[in-house]
């Protein structure tokens, strides 16, 4: 059975010293990461909630995640 979760991808930073924010998808014992487009830092990211926080717009970016999710 598939799983699927949201995830800051920290494996790769971006000239910015950002992070992609990342859709993981599990099945048997692979996984795949789909970008999001969103690239935030570390504080930027809720890792309890699985969201963004504390950019300009992120409730727009985080209905743009979610909506993909």
């Amino acid at each position: 059975m598939a799983s699927i979760k949201l995830k800051l991808n920290t494996n790769y930073k971006t000239v910015e010293n950002t992070y992609s924010v990342c859709i993981l998808l599990n099945h048997k014992s692979k996984q795949a990461y789909i970008k999001t487009g969103v690239d935030v830092t570390k504080n930027n990211w809720d890792k309890v909630d699985k969201t963004v926080k504390g950019i300009p717009n992120s409730k727009r970016e985080q209905a743009r995640i979610l909506k993909m999710y």
